[in-house]
């Protein structure tokens, strides 16, 4: 079980760097947005402040969720809203649809935000909780480094 811990907080770290790196990336594009879709830079900075707004929504609906069924459930949901919205904003035709997709892959950031807490306090021994607790922190601001980049 050792191991098997580290190892789900691996996945879990990496589930944040993503649900980081989907929401920071229209930054660095906002000009090509702007094009591409005809719209103005507050209608592009929409995409940007959905993914708090969403949060803000579902924060606590959610971690009543991870509370109730658990984290590796939560996980796998925020997972999966960030895989197949995220991959349908690349075919989005029309601004809109483009928010919608957005919007609908901002859901899966409480989701995973809301389960470092449930994970380290049902998996890891009190002495290690601290570095648990950080790594899985620290995912997130490396996915808003890494975010423009990508």
């Amino acid at each position: 079980m050792s191991s098997y811990r580290w190892v789900v907080l691996g996945v879990y770290i990496l589930a944040g760097i993503v649900s980081q790196v989907m929401w920071i990336t229209f930054s660095p594009i906002l000009p090509i947005v702007e094009e591409i879709y005809g719209v103005g830079d507050a209608e592009v900075g929409l995409l940007s402040a959905v993914f708090p707004i969403v949060f803000i929504v579902l924060a606590l609906p959610v971690g009543y969720y991870v509370d109730r069924r658990g984290f590796r459930r939560a996980v796998l949901i925020g997972s999966a809203f960030f895989a197949v919205f995220g991959l349908l904003r690349a075919f989005a035709t029309t601004f809109e649809a483009l928010l919608v997709f957005q919007t609908l892959t901002a859901v899966g950031q409480p989701f995973i935000f809301n389960s470092i807490s449930k994970l380290v306090k049902s998996w890891f021994p009190i002495e290690e909780a601290g570095l648990a607790t950080g790594l899985g922190s620290i995912s997130l601001f490396i996915g808003t480094i890494v975010g423009p980049d990508c």
